[in-house]
């Protein structure tokens, strides 16, 4: 009766919001309770024994028909959850409707293009420069349209139900509008990095973790569609315009195989054995970043390593 591992269509919706399966209708809420972002700041991390106690309720839930209540559960906990419950799905969320995905990626072609066009310039001018000009900016769909773009891809009413109260999830700890997060989480006293040309920014890595678990893997995916779909899921969730100012599109945050999150500097502390700590399980990802394929397209698009606010990789 595990839950990890199932299509969202194999479980019971629930009965608000519409049609969001209740094992996310259940993680989701609770994270909306907790108001902490810091639970989903990579890397998603919970012991054996914590992730067994979630999975349990979820079970018990998914058995009985009764609603599924994971209030008692650290937020932390319950943050690994949501991203190992999709991570197990047999096919990526947006990769469920026919075509999503390619969808999406076609809709920030023209976005991606002009990020690497400014970061190709400036690397030769020596200037800085922040994706929030308008010239890129003005790229980047609404929130409203990046749901539409989702909702008329043909998915069933689960995958455009997660998406949207997943969004909106994501928008309530991340987005621009959220009293303190003016500048979302730039300052020491949340998150610590974010933005601002500073590497490996936790918002945009918080983010990143979901593109990761929800698009297509290893598909070949260039660095600059890698960063479009971060920016997307950016976009539908109401992030700050510089939020991935700084971002390294070839920094992995979360080891879908494994079920676990990566730090940015690539050693992981996700699922841990029982009992053990929640930090430096010494997990090095493979293939990690310096063997993803990504670094010389990187380089030659301009993407590399500079001072100001270029996207420093």
């Amino acid at each position: 009766h595990s839950v990890f591992g199932k299509t969202l269509e194999s479980f019971r919706s629930a009965a608000f919001p519409p049609d969001v399966p209740e094992p996310i209708r259940a993680l989701a809420d609770s994270l909306f309770d907790s108001r902490s972002p810091s639970a989903l700041r990579p890397p998603a991390r919970a012991t054996l024994d914590e992730m067994s106690a979630v999975r349990k309720v979820l079970e018990r839930s998914h058995v009985s028909g009764a609603t599924a209540d994971v209030s008692g559960i650290e937020p932390r906990v319950v943050g690994a959850a949501l991203l190992a419950l999709f991570a197990s799905a047999p096919t990526p969320l947006l990769a469920t409707p026919r075509g999503c995905a390619r969808s999406i990626d076609a809709s920030m072609k023209a976005w991606s293009s002009a990020a690497v066009a400014a970061a190709s310039a400036a690397k030769q001018s020596g200037t800085s420069w922040t994706l929030a000009s308008p010239g890129i900016a003005n790229l980047l769909p609404s929130a409203a349209d990046a749901e539409e773009l989702v909702r008329s891809s043909g998915g069933s009413p689960a995958v455009r139900a997660t998406f949207a109260h997943v969004c909106a999830l994501l928008r309530s700890l991340f987005g621009a509008g959220v009293v303190g997060n003016s500048n979302p989480l730039n300052s020491l006293d949340s998150l610590g990095t974010a933005g601002g040309g500073k590497k490996n920014c936790d918002v945009a890595r918080s983010i990143a973790q979901f593109a990761e678990v929800w698009f297509p893997r290893d598909d070949g995916a260039d660095v600059g569609t890698k960063m479009g779909r971060v920016a997307f899921i950016g976009a539908a969730c109401g992030c700050d315009l510089n939020f991935l100012d700084g971002f390294d599109p070839t920094s992995v945050a979360y080891d879908v195989d494994k079920g676990m999150g990566i730090v940015a500097g690539g050693i992981g502390n996700g699922v841990l054995g029982a009992g053990a700590a929640t930090q430096d399980a010494g997990f090095t990802p493979a293939p990690g970043p310096a063997s993803s394929g990504f670094e010389a397209p990187a380089a030659a698009s301009g993407f590399v390593s500079g001072a100001g606010n270029l996207i420093d990789i």
